[in-house]
C-alpha cells in the first residue's frame, strides 16, 4: 500500500510540474501587441524624409512605406533602403 501512495504522489507532482512549465512557456505568446497603425516620418542622415508605418507585433515586426514597400537598414550604406517585397 505504501508503494501505491508514493507512485500516485509522484505522478500528480509530475503532472503539476508539466502544467506549470507549459503555462510559463505559453504566457510569452499571450501578450504580443500589434504595431501602431500611425504614419511616422523617418529622417535619413542626409535629411531625406520617408513616410512609413510599422507592421507586426513584438515577435515579428518591421517598417513599410505607405505604398507597401519594405524598409530595411543597409549596414554598408548606413541608411534606410526601400525594397519591393
Amino acid at each position: 500500500m505504501k508503494n501505491y501512495k508514493t507512485c500516485w504522489h509522484w505522478h500528480m507532482c509530475s503532472i503539476l510540474f508539466i502544467a506549470v512549465i507549459v503555462g510559463f512557456v505559453s504566457i510569452d505568446k499571450g501578450y504580443a501587441v500589434p504595431a501602431s497603425p500611425e504614419i511616422h516620418t523617418l529622417v535619413q542622415l542626409d535629411g531625406t524624409l520617408i513616410m512609413a508605418k510599422q507592421w507586426g507585433d513584438e515577435n515579428c515586426h518591421g517598417w513599410e512605406t505607405e505604398d507597401g514597400y519594405t524598409i530595411l537598414f543597409d549596414e554598408n550604406l548606413k541608411k534606410l533602403d526601400i525594397r519591393s517585397s
